[in-house]
Parts: structure tokens; sequence; C-alpha cells
């Protein structure tokens, strides 16, 4: 079972939402949550080409703190021990390849995994899934959908994403 998060790096913005007029940017409050809140502070509409560049901004940013916060080096087995003490994992593998194969076992929502992190001693306990249905399901119902091209840009990211949809070819398929 997953333990309440901490991260071993301070919570970090990016410098997403800076140059906004006034906003008031939490950095420790869910990402999406905030996403939306700059939205209407803002008042894009969401069709709009504005949003759709700020979304596709924001969707990098998160594969910014994921490598931030665990890097993109696949041969660091600290790395991956980073990621196994996070989800819980134990005892801790003692090599990289029993760290990838205790990783594809779980099932979690990357959205949820990083706003745990950055809600540092707040983070509640980071929910994880029995199946890649029931992720599907959650995620899908609390538009926590992770961007499988923008996780792709990241190595041990991806490592983190479950196929949904496996016949569909849109960019939003993952978590």
């Amino acid at each position: 079972m997953p333990k309440k998060v901490k991260s071993k790096r301070p919570a970090n913005d990016h410098g997403q939402a800076t140059s906004t007029s006034h906003f008031n940017y939490n950095p420790r409050a869910p990402a999406w949550q905030e996403f939306d809140l700059l939205v209407r502070h803002m008042g894009w509409a969401r069709r709009s080409a504005t949003y759709r560049d700020a979304r596709t901004d924001f969707r990098r940013a998160l594969v910014m703190d994921f490598n931030f916060r665990f890097g993109t080096d696949e041969q660091k087995l600290e790395a991956w021990q980073n990621i196994c003490e996070i989800l819980g994992i134990q005892p801790l593998p003692e090599s990289i390849t029993k760290c990838r194969q205790a990783i594809k076992k779980v099932k979690v929502n990357i959205c949820d995994l990083l706003d745990c992190l950055r809600a540092g001693d707040e983070a509640e306990e980071l929910r994880t899934f029995r199946t890649v249905k029931q992720l599907q399901k959650y995620s899908t119902a609390n538009k926590k959908i992770f961007p499988k091209d923008e996780a792709k840009a990241g190595g041990l990211l991806r490592h983190l994403l479950r196929l949904f949809y496996p016949h569909k070819q849109a960019t939003d398929d993952t978590t």
C-alpha cells in the first residue's frame, strides 16, 4: 500500500501561471484544479486556440515536473528506487530490472502521483488500482488523463503509463 508521499525535491511550478494577471497560483494544490482555475480566471473559451495552446503547455509542464522530480535516466537505480518507494513497493528492489517489474504491476494515476508530490506533507494517500479498467474509469471520470505523447518524452515516465484505448489513435489514451 502506498504511503503518504514525500518528494525529495520541493514543489516547483516550472514557471507556469507566472505571467498571468493577478492569478493566485497555489503550487501545492492539484495541478489540473489550478489549471481549471487559471482558465476561468483568464476567461479562455474551452475550444479556443488560446485554451488549446495553454493546455498543451500545461501538459508539457506536467512532464517537466515528473522529469524534475525523478529524472529521465533509465540507467539510474536511485531514480527507479525513488519511484518504487513513493508507490509503496516494499521491499525496495535492488536492481533496475526488478524495479521495472515491480512498477509494471502498479496501476496509479500519474496526475494523482504528481499532485501527491506537490502537496508534500499535506498529501493524501496515493490511490492505486487493481486493474487497468478501474484506473481507466477513475481517470476518465475525474478528467485526469495523462497525455501519452508527452509521456513518451520522459524515459522513466513511460513505465508508469497504462494503455486505456488500444485501438484509438488519439493523444489522450493513457495515464
